[in-house]
């Protein structure tokens, strides 16, 4: 056989027989993928049931809000690890390598590969008989039946237990979420009390038939119980007590001031 068509025919065999190998590390990392979402799922579970458990023991979330937290990190968890799984690559001689260990190709594969990248020095016509030869079991090989894509109830009952629990947990009336809601409206009807008090002091300061003394002094209720308000951990009882404490002095002072204006008058 001439050269050329030698060598025309070499490269189509080694085209075939590196295309078997790309076909089977496609299935390949398909099992890998079937065999690790159980384990990624499972593991992306427990943060959401260590907060579920959590929320149990102090105020922190409301069971929704758990329930997109957990959904969130066991999403992610998964598309990582699929993105790993896919993105992974092998050269093509571990292509070849593992193709001979799983279809028992007795080292064809391998040696094709090796050959073609010249690790060993074999005679031109030896090397094509000895393609054609691994090119010919490739062919034989049915991935289907000798690599089932396969996945086990077994290897997802990590995964099905962490999502009964969080489930549960979040179901279970929790004596914590009834409390957050009411720090939360606590905390809300401070902050409306706070915008409220800022704004008055603002309208006071802009109060043209006010001095700036009689303006400080009804300022400074005000501001004393802004800053109250303002503290960390401030209790309902203190707010309140601070709110009516600076309410009383307003009324005070603008009795006093009204007073003042019709002796003057």
């Amino acid at each position: 056989r001439p050269a050329g068509e030698r060598r025309m025919t070499t490269n189509a065999d080694f085209d075939s027989l590196r295309a078997h190998l790309a076909q089977w590390d496609a299935r390949r990392r398909r099992q890998t993928l079937l065999d690790a979402l159980p384990r990624a799922l499972a593991i992306g579970l427990l943060p959401g049931l260590a907060l579920a458990l959590l929320a149990r023991l102090r105020p922190l979330l409301t069971a929704t809000e758990i329930a997109v937290v957990a959904l969130a990190i066991a999403a992610a968890a998964v598309v990582v690890v699929t993105l790993l799984v896919l993105i992974s690559s092998r050269t093509l001689a571990e292509q070849a390598r593992f193709a001979d260990r799983r279809f028992a190709l007795r080292e064809r594969a391998t040696a094709a590969v090796e050959i073609r990248a010249g690790q060993h020095d074999v005679p031109p016509e030896l090397a094509a008989r000895q393609l054609g030869d691994a090119v010919s079991a490739a062919a034989a090989v049915d991935a289907t039946r000798q690599m089932p894509l396969t996945t086990r109830l077994a290897d997802w009952l990590p995964a099905l237990l962490a999502l009964a629990a969080l489930l549960l947990a979040l179901w279970l009336p929790n004596p914590q979420e009834l409390l957050l809601l009411q720090q939360r409206a606590l905390a809300a009807a401070m902050d409306e009390q706070a915008a409220a008090l800022a704004n008055l002091s603002e309208q006071i300061g802009n109060d043209a038939s006010l001095s700036p003394s009689q303006q400080a002094a009804l300022q400074r209720p005000l501001e004393e119980a802004l800053a109250t308000l303002n503290e960390p951990g401030v209790s309902q009882a203190e707010a309140m007590a601070a709110l009516s404490a600076a309410e009383a002095e307003l009324r005070s002072l603008t009795q006093e001031f009204d007073e003042a204006a019709a002796s003057a008058s």
